[in-house]
């Protein structure tokens, strides 16, 4: 990952240079990084809500830790009120999740758009991973947490199954691609649950394809 974002960020602009690859003056300068911030100046988005904070905030963050050999602290100052508040990513991190992924009402919302709204919910989740590959700062609870929100929950399950299967399908995918990845040390009982509802949600699937062809 860091090696990626240090290929597509390492190019110099100046006065009569456009876009020269200088990789060696770059990881001189990454390697002397010790705080990454960023700037929330909108209510309209969490950490959560957007991918580009894990691939540039995030990006930074890991290219800083691989070049330098230690992580650089990470804050993020909102700028939404008047009182500038300063924090660390992994409690924005926390309220994002929070305010969106384990907040009922954000979630009816999202559900009351057919197909899309399952969609902005496995967005969410899959910017989550990206949080927890370049930040390492997703606590397990949270993994934990949305698996009980969106595939314990079985009547949950098939709100988001009705709304957009494939969605659905892709939130499991995620919670295990987060396990498998070491971001989520799951139990063995919350696995065998995964493994359970992911069978019965693919069985469901596979009937409804089989039904429109006979229709």
């Amino acid at each position: 990952l860091a090696e990626v974002y240090i290929q597509s960020t390492n190019h110099l602009y100046a006065e009569n240079i456009h876009a020269q690859k200088r990789d060696a003056l770059y990881r001189k300068n990454l390697a002397k990084i010790d705080l990454v911030s960023q700037v929330r100046d909108s209510h309209d988005y969490e950490i959560v809500d957007l991918d580009h904070y894990f691939e540039f905030f995030g990006g930074l963050s890991k290219a800083v830790e691989t070049v330098k050999g230690e992580k650089a602290a990470m804050l993020i100052s909102d700028t939404t009120k008047e009182v500038i508040k300063t924090e660390d990513v992994g409690d924005v991190i926390v309220r994002g999740t929070r305010t969106r992924l384990l907040n009922p009402k954000w979630i009816d919302g999202m559900l009351e758009h057919d197909y899309h709204g399952a969609q902005q919910i496995a967005d969410r989740l899959e910017n989550t991973l990206g949080l927890a590959a370049t930040t390492n700062a997703v606590p397990d609870w949270i993994w934990s947490s949305i698996a009980e929100r969106f595939v314990f929950d079985e009547e949950m399950r098939k709100r988001l199954e009705e709304n957009n299967k494939f969605a659905a399908v892709e939130i499991m995918e995620r919670l295990f691609e987060a396990e498998k990845r070491g971001y989520w040390k799951a139990t063995e009982e919350e696995l065998e649950k995964m493994r359970k509802a992911y069978l019965e949600m693919e069985g469901d699937i596979e009937e409804g394809l089989k039904m429109k062809e006979v229709k």
